[in-house]
């Protein structure tokens, strides 16, 4: 590898001659210094700028996530559900004219097949709810994050046996920016899903503040809890997911755990001037 010219070092003296031999070397130890340090200067630039642009491409990969996930939410509710819902009205339908007709065994036959179907479009539309709403809940969108994380804590709660508490403190009249309501709210889903998972926990509280320009986050379990570090080290993806949703909001996630003493999570992002929405 050819050497790189990082600059120029010059020397001058007043008096006439060559130059001593200890002043000769004591200037390359001088230049060797400054090679160093410039070095090290311009790999730090190098570093910063690649954790910008890594940084921002975090972003635009999650504006790009959350917008496909609206977009398939959207359909979901305005298309496939709406179909199964006339399916089901065709079905009722159906039912009732059975019911009113000869008791014949070819009917009898045939309404218990539609009662059957009318069950199958119940499981179908209950199921493409769950999951538009897990993809981008519409109350998030229409209502903020608030009403939204309270719905989903107690949609939550029931699903998986679990006491959910949710409390919000400050929020009332204001209206969060939008990127920072997704992000939190994907940051509550990813820790409910943890905890279901992994915690055997059978209480979780969160809360939602807003105090001190801040916004902030918080959840709590009293599962069997872990080790964060150990965690980080072997790569939680849960854990990284959530951190980088919160630092592309310009804000920082905190975890604290420990085994068998529960888990704690507190997001927190600063905000200067929330929107009301009266």
């Amino acid at each position: 590898m050819g050497a790189h010219k990082l600059g120029a070092l010059l020397l001058g003296k007043a008096e006439v001659g060559p130059w001593a031999e200890e002043t000769l070397a004591l200037a390359i130890q001088v230049a060797d210094s400054l090679a160093v340090a410039l070095t090290n200067a311009r790999l730090y630039q190098e570093v910063e700028a690649t954790g910008a642009q890594l940084q921002a491409l975090s972003r635009r990969v999650l504006d790009v996530q959350e917008r496909e996930r609206h977009h398939v939410a959207n359909q979901l509710y305005n298309e496939a559900a709406q179909v199964l819902a006339a399916l089901k009205f065709q079905l009722n339908v159906t039912a009732q004219e059975l019911e009113g007709g000869p008791a014949a065994s070819a009917a009898a036959q045939a309404a218990e097949r539609v009662a059957q179907m009318q069950v199958m479009a119940d499981q179908i539309l209950a199921g493409l709810h769950s999951l538009a709403v897990d993809l981008r809940p519409a109350s998030l969108d229409r209502l903020g994050l608030a009403p939204a994380l309270r719905q989903y804590c107690e949609a939550f709660g029931r699903e998986h046996g679990l006491t959910v508490e949710f409390e919000t403190l400050g929020l009332r009249g204001l209206r969060i920016p939008s990127e920072v309501e997704v992000a939190l709210y994907r940051v509550a889903q990813e820790a409910l899903s943890n905890v279901a998972r992994h915690a055997q926990a059978d209480t979780v509280g969160i809360g939602v503040s807003w105090a001190n320009q801040r916004l902030r986050l918080l959840i709590e379990d009293n599962g069997i809890g872990f080790d964060p570090v150990a965690a980080q080290r072997h790569g939680a993806l849960g854990l990284l997911g959530m951190r980088e949703r919160v630092a592309a909001i310009g804000g920082n996630l905190t975890v604290e755990s420990a085994p068998g003493v529960g888990t704690t999570l507190l997001a927190e992002v600063a905000l200067d001037d929330p929107k009301s929405s009266v």
